[in-house]
This record gives structure tokens, sequence and C-alpha cells, in this order.
């Protein structure tokens, strides 16, 4: 007796929902790829607002009167809404792909549309001047900056 649904429905079923998965992956693994490339320059383009012209890409990087640390210059309340299940802001100084994964965490939670969107603008403003930093004038001007590199 068959226990599965897609087996009780027959062979033929059971080919179409693989293929569909097949394809629904290939799709996938092609998006990542050229959304990797654009996250790339993105966060490049952070770090270069950040902290650009310091050796070692901003690692060790300490602004903001010892309030921002690394390449993207992330400070603890920042951190703390990331909701990281590990390490620990001090990591950011001297971990990039920690930094960027604390940046995508914290992204997610206030801006994941603008995120699946590629929306660099809304994006930049918020890592600038928090959840509600892409309405604020005042960071309009780091945008400017971070546009800029961008176009390079």
């Amino acid at each position: 007796m068959p226990t599965g649904r897609f087996i009780a429905l027959g062979g033929a079923t059971m080919k179409s929902f693989f293929n569909f998965v097949i394809i629904v992956i290939a799709m996938m693994i092609v998006m990542s790829c050229s959304d990797n490339k654009s996250m790339d320059k993105f966060f490049s383009a952070i770090r270069q607002v950040e902290t650009g012209g310091l050796k070692n890409n901003g690692i060790g990087a300490i602004g903001d009167k010892g309030k921002s640390y690394g390449p993207y210059q992330i400070q603890y309340n920042y951190w703390k809404d990331a909701n990281m299940k590990y390490g620990t802001w001090e990591r950011c100084l001297t971990d990039e792909a920690y930094s960027r994964e604390v940046m995508i965490k914290y992204l997610r939670r206030y801006a994941k549309d603008a995120l699946e969107q590629g929306d660099w603008q809304t994006l930049a403003r918020i890592h600038n001047g928090g959840p509600k930093g892409h309405t604020r004038t005042s960071t309009k001007k780091y945008w400017t900056k971070v546009y800029k590199e961008l176009q390079k």
C-alpha cells in the first residue's frame, strides 16, 4: 500500500514534480550568483564609505569614539538588533564575513523587501540611519557617497 501522497498519484506526477523542483533549484542558483555579485559591490561601496583608505580594508577600524567596529562600522545596538545567534559584537572588528552576516540579518529584519529587490539606496540609508533611516533626510548625503562608489 502506498504511503506517500505523490507515490499514490502515480509515476507521471512524481516525474513532473521532480522536474519542477530541478527547475526551481536551477533558477535559484542562477539568481544567487548574480545577486552575490551585486551584494559584493554593495558591501564594497559601504566599506569604502565607512572605512575607505584604511589598510586591511577596515579590519580593526574603530570609529565614532569607540562606538563603531570594523569595515562596516557596526555599532553594538545594530549588532544586537541583528539578533545574531553566535559571535560577539567585538567580532565585527576583525571578521569581515561575520560583519556582512550581521548586516544581512539586520537588513532582513528592517528592509526585507529592499534586500530582495536590491534597493541599494534604502539599504544604505537604513545601515547608516537605523530602521527608519531611509526616511531621514540626514542619510541622503551618506547615500550620495555610497552611490558614487557603486558607479565605479
